[in-house]
């Protein structure tokens, strides 16, 4: 990656906000995009970043509900790591005064993921268990405040007992450190055999036949994040899917189309006023200059984080 000055965004649409950019959310797909494996239709120079928080510089003529300067934050196809940049109005939302723009910009990508895989898609319900992987992600902590907050049991999965200590701090009720014990066998013995009934997965391939062996008859399997951890091909026994009833939800908030504009409705009116009230909150691990994009991919490469990893121009 290369640090290099073009040319301001040109005329926006009549249905956009042009964004004065102060944070970015950095999401493993960024990396996934600068390695030439998650698809995106540009040609090079490619901008990644898919999450930005800022305020409005310049109102389409058919936008309304927003103003020039508010603080908003907004979900972007790509061109996020930039200083300016064209936002979809309907993908847009201003953000409660008691947040930061880093937190806000830790949102889009990963809250909208989490709320429409979990709630939406899978129905995740009251007294449920659900497993989530990858604690220390900004995804996995996301799924634990959510999902206890709606009333859902929930056991989670990390590489280090440290992770697993502060996403207990985040309403986990049991913990897996996957580094050394099969996750499979432990949630087993935590549901007494039964399996969990919803599992969220954004690791790949990799934890594919643990997560058919962990989830219970009936149950809904989410996969997300372009399987850049675990790689995205696997072998799966159709067998099992089919005696367990199992449900495979596959999701990617960028392929829902104008689907999604009703979502960030929905989101604006259930979820947003919980981070306005402190009871969801966004997790920040560590905030990078715009300059340090590389050194942020590191980082988080490395899993080094608890979080979200942020940008600021």
């Amino acid at each position: 990656m290369e640090y290099i000055d073009v040319p301001e965004p040109d005329s926006i649409g009549s249905e956009e906000l042009l964004i004065e950019v102060e944070a970015i959310g950095v999401n493993r797909a960024d990396l996934l995009i600068r390695q030439g494996i998650y698809p995106v239709e540009k040609t090079f120079p490619v901008v990644p970043g898919f999450d930005v928080a800022g305020k409005v510089k310049q109102v389409g003529t058919q936008v309304k509900g927003f103003q020039k300067g508010q603080s908003v934050f907004s979900l972007v196809d790509i061109d996020g790591y930039s200083e300016l940049v064209k936002v979809n109005s309907h993908l847009t939302l201003p953000f409660p005064g008691n947040l930061s723009s880093s937190e806000a910009a830790a949102i889009p990508t990963v809250v909208y993921t989490v709320w429409i895989t979990l709630f939406k898609l899978a129905n995740l319900r009251k007294g449920e268990t659900v497993l989530i992987h990858a604690a220390g992600s900004g995804v996995g902590i996301a799924a634990i405040q959510l999902a206890k907050y709606f009333g859902a049991q929930v056991i989670t999965t990390a590489s280090t007992d440290e992770k697993l200590k502060r996403a207990q701090e985040f309403g986990a009720d049991y913990l897996i450190n996957y580094s050394h014990q099969d996750f499979a066998s432990e949630v087993k013995k935590i549901t007494e055999g039964k399996g969990v009934a919803v599992i969220l997965d954004g690791i790949g391939a990799s934890t594919l036949a643990q997560n058919i062996s962990a989830i219970s008859k009936g149950g809904r399997l989410i996969l997300i994040g372009g399987g850049g951890v675990g790689g995205l091909e696997g072998n799966l026994h159709l067998g099992r899917v089919i005696m367990k009833s199992i449900t495979l939800i596959g999701f990617n908030v960028h392929g829902q189309g104008t689907k999604l504009y009703q979502y960030v409705q929905e989101f604006q009116q259930q979820i947003l006023p919980l981070f306005a009230q402190g009871k969801i909150v966004s997790v920040i691990d560590k905030v990078f200059t715009l300059r340090e994009a590389r050194e942020a991919h590191v980082y988080l490469a490395e899993r080094k984080n608890f979080g979200k990893v942020v940008l600021r121009p």
